[in-house]
């Protein structure tokens, strides 16, 4: 039943790409699963610059539409391998389904601000107690801008019952602070820049409240999966951070990687604040948003990021 519980959305596959073998490597075909965000976007530069083939894997990777319909996807079978963010990984551990966290993702930092909570240019709004009585937009109140938001206001001084938020897409945000259907709106790469230079100006850097650095998502499997192929997940890895260093060292090539797959403006991509990605595990950094999930009651109970990363 929590497994069932756990499956929130229907797939929605968005494109597939492949690493051929090379010769003499084992055949095993991993099924990766990721959305195509820059986020998200490390499968995609692994299969385009040969960094499965040269750890002697084939990979099959595809696109999905959220985190969440890669973790229905892997929990169900239909992948093998998938990414996701922290929040829906530690509300699996809460549930008890069976994942554990190989890798980490991308991770905020000090200085990586890709997203921020905006508020119209005609706005009052200054202060975190400015946002009582108002209604704040947040692509869903249970993920982790919806969390950075409230941590920030908490932080602030603002009464975090007197604040409304409501979901809105992020193509959805910036009409609606125009119109002043809502008064702020937590709004996201590739969408924050151009709303930026329209409609919306910015309050605050909201996942700076949880934490000076932390893991944003990670990618993961099952354990028993894991288990079974534990060669597979060591050279998975390998290559995982082969291509953490690697993006984060060419950001040109990667941007031109992923304004290719998402369908992206390329000079939006260029201009765009671009995510880092973990070189290596620090479990540690899996722990602040997670206890921030707890604070505000997204998890039912304190998840410790132990539990990610065991087997």
């Amino acid at each position: 039943m929590k497994r069932r519980r756990f499956v929130l959305a229907s797939l929605g596959a968005i494109s597939v790409v492949s690493a051929s073998l090379p010769a003499g490597a084992q055949t095993q075909t991993i099924r990766i699963g990721s959305a195509i965000a820059d986020t998200f976007a490390e499968p995609f530069y692994a299969a385009d610059m040969g960094f499965y083939q040269k750890s002697g894997l084939t990979v099959e990777t595809t696109g999905y539409s959220t985190g969440a319909t890669v973790a229905n996807a892997v929990a169900s079978g239909t992948l093998d391998v998938g990414l996701s963010n922290i929040i829906q990984l530690g509300s699996a551990a809460e549930h008890g389904i069976p994942f554990v966290v190989v890798a980490p993702a991308a991770q905020s930092t000090p200085t990586y601000n890709p997203t921020e909570l905006c508020v119209s240019k005609s706005s009052t709004i200054r202060t975190a107690r400015d946002f009582e009585g108002k209604t704040i937009a947040v692509q869903s109140v249970k993920d982790m801008l919806a969390i950075s938001v409230q941590a920030w206001l908490s932080q602030n001084g603002a009464d975090l019952s007197q604040v409304k938020f409501v979901e809105l897409t992020f193509s959805e945000m910036a009409p609606a602070l125009e119109r002043g259907t809502v008064a702020a709106a937590a709004i996201s790469e590739p969408i924050l820049s151009a709303a930026k230079a329209t409609t919306a100006r910015a309050v605050a850097r909201p996942y700076g409240a949880v934490g000076a650095r932390f893991y944003t998502g990670g990618w993961f499997t099952t354990k028993d999966w894991a288990r079974k192929n534990p060669d597979l997940v060591k050279r998975l890895t390998a290559a995982i951070y082969e291509t953490a260093r690697w993006a984060n060292a060419h950001h040109d090539e990667s941007g031109a990687i992923l304004a290719k797959r998402a369908k992206l403006d390329p000079d939006i991509v260029r201009k765009m604040p671009r995510a880092p990605y973990g070189e290596s595990m620090d479990a540690n950094l899996f722990q602040p948003p997670l206890d921030a999930a707890y604070k505000f009651k997204v998890f039912g109970r304190r998840v410790a990021a132990a539990e990610l990363v065991t087997l």
